[in-house]
């Protein structure tokens, strides 16, 4: 199983995806290497606004666990083998080509596909047929490319940091410890070690750069994903470590700057684009400001100072009712920190003859929903059904109706989910932050190669991020301000309507009435 220091690279699986792989025998070789987490709590830097979510509130004995990569991939080697199957995998190999058959509905012409050993000394390459060929290997998807598939999306200009952080008081092993963690709570980790029985919310933070998430492990542990931009990125990775240590609990702890949230500031009066200064020259406005004696802009200012008196009011009396907490301290940096590009890509379509994509190969997503790999496993339960409905019937597992109705059902409702995280994205991103692109890769362009090795040097990303200046309501010195006005009453707004923050909660987590945390 995984090393006994916590895998940098983790995942929140949702009560659904774990469902999914206790009914195939994987989960019980994930669950002793997995962290519940009961409460969320997502909040800002730059204003008041706050959401938190509780598993008690939604009936549910959590919104979720944090699972290790390696842990995961193991536990799912693991239960195929328990389950008798023969499979022969090829570690340390790549793909070097994928041949598709023209037509996918004859049995007589299955995919081939081409895998080449990383040790070409003491292994050969190889060729392997098959009726079906699934690619899920990943953002740079070579089975992808060779199949011919191109996608759309977009960079965001950024890249995510991922450490191993450790909490304080977490040093020593004790048996008070551990029965004071069965007794409050019974899904805790079992690892013989000290448990983590108030390490069970998972936070997230709307920095000006970026989100911040800190999502708990066991022993103490938690893993941090810090987006921010690409020389900001490059910047804390090289920082020393207690220096890192240092930035990251600033980020985490200092306080939201409640006392300039207001978007109707002074200078929103005075600083006003042309064609407004010259619209309060004209009708009606001259003679509105002639009846009480003050300038348009004088007008303006005392309108926005009564405004947001009410508006400080209303702020204040949400945030009193159930006011802000904030994560533990963090005590030490535990291993590298790795990063990765932050990108919304998606696939123009899923499928190919005898080829069907899932997971990251189909699409990407931004991290701070914690939604990518659940749509991935999402995939794999659909792509398995309609498998399993083919054979039933005696069809062919590759046949070209089995792998639409995949596509069918999975393409819509992944833009969905993207398409709302990307939304997120956009209401919380900086606005004088890079802009993202529209941008699509060509799978044309790597097709009209000669050699294979010509289409992996000439492998092209999938996505572009470029910065666009240009005029538009955002530059606007108030358009920022009124977005996190909006942004900040939105968030405090749907905190206090609980049944509407449990269904928001409920669909994002795939949660369902079942109990999925067997």
């Amino acid at each position: 199983m995984a090393t006994d220091s916590p895998d940098v690279r983790v995942y929140a699986l949702s009560p659904n995806s774990i469902q999914f792989l206790d009914r195939i025998g994987a989960w019980k070789y994930i669950k002793d290497r997995s962290q519940p987490y009961t409460a969320m709590q997502i909040w800002e830097e730059s204003g008041p606004g706050l959401l938190r979510f509780s598993a008690d509130d939604m009936g549910a004995p959590a919104l979720g666990r944090i699972c290790e990569d390696q842990t995961i991939q193991t536990a799912i080697y693991q239960s195929i083998k328990d389950q008798g199957y023969n499979f022969s995998p090829y570690f340390g190999y790549s793909v070097d080509d994928v041949k598709l058959p023209a037509n996918g509905n004859n049995p007589s012409s299955p995919a081939v596909v081409k895998i080449e050993p990383k040790d070409t000394v003491n292994f050969q390459p190889k060729e392997l047929s098959a009726r079906l060929v699934v690619g899920a290997d990943g953002a740079n998807s070579m089975v992808r490319k060779f199949s011919g598939i191109s996608t759309w999306g977009w960079g965001y200009g950024q890249e995510a940091v991922v450490a191993t952080v450790r909490l304080p008081g977490y040093d020593q092993p004790t048996p008070e410890a551990n029965a004071d963690s069965t007794a409050s709570d019974s899904s805790a980790p079992n690892t013989g070690r000290r448990a983590a029985p108030r390490n069970n919310t998972a936070w997230q933070k709307y920095l000006t750069t970026g989100p911040l998430a800190l999502l708990p492990l066991w022993d103490g542990y938690a893993s941090i994903v810090w987006s921010t931009s690409i020389a900001e990125c490059k910047r804390l990775k090289a920082l020393p470590a207690d220096q890192f240590l240092l930035e990251l609990n600033a980020a985490l702890q200092s306080r939201p700057a409640t006392d300039k949230w207001s978007v109707f500031e002074k200078s929103d009066a005075t600083n006003l684009p042309p064609f407004i200064n010259n619209l309060f020259q004209a009708r009606p406005f001259g003679p509105v400001s002639n009846l009480f004696g003050k300038s348009p802009q004088e007008l303006l200012q005392a309108a926005k100072r009564e405004v947001a008196a009410v508006a400080d009011v209303l702020m204040a009396s949400a945030q009193m009712s159930d006011p802000l907490q904030y994560p533990p301290k963090l005590e030490a940096l535990c291993g590298p920190r790795v990063s990765f590009p932050l990108s919304f890509s998606q696939a123009r379509q899923y499928t190919a003859p005898r080829c069907a994509l899932v997971g990251d190969a189909a699409h990407s997503i931004h991290p701070q929903a914690g939604q990518g790999l659940n749509l991935g496993v999402q995939d794999a339960i659909t792509l398995s059904d309609c498998i399993v409905r083919t054979m039933s019937v005696g069809g062919d597992i590759g046949q070209a109706s089995l792998l639409k109705s995949y596509e069918k059902e999975r393409y819509v409702k992944n833009l969905s989910m993207m398409t709302l995280v990307d939304g997120i994205n956009t209401v919380f991103k900086d606005e004088h932050a890079t802009r993202p692109v529209a941008s699509s890769s060509s799978a044309a362009s790597a097709s009209s190669h000669t050699t294979n090795q010509d289409k992996k040097d000439t492998h092209e990303k999938d996505y572009v991020s470029f910065s666009a200046q240009a005029t538009r309501p955002g530059d606007l010195p108030f358009v920022p301000k009124m977005k996190q006005f909006l942004r900040s009453a939105g968030m405090l707004g749907i905190h206090q309507l609980g049944p509407v923050k449990n269904k928001i909660a409920k669909f994002a987590m795939g949660l369902d009435n079942s109990s999925t945390n067997k």
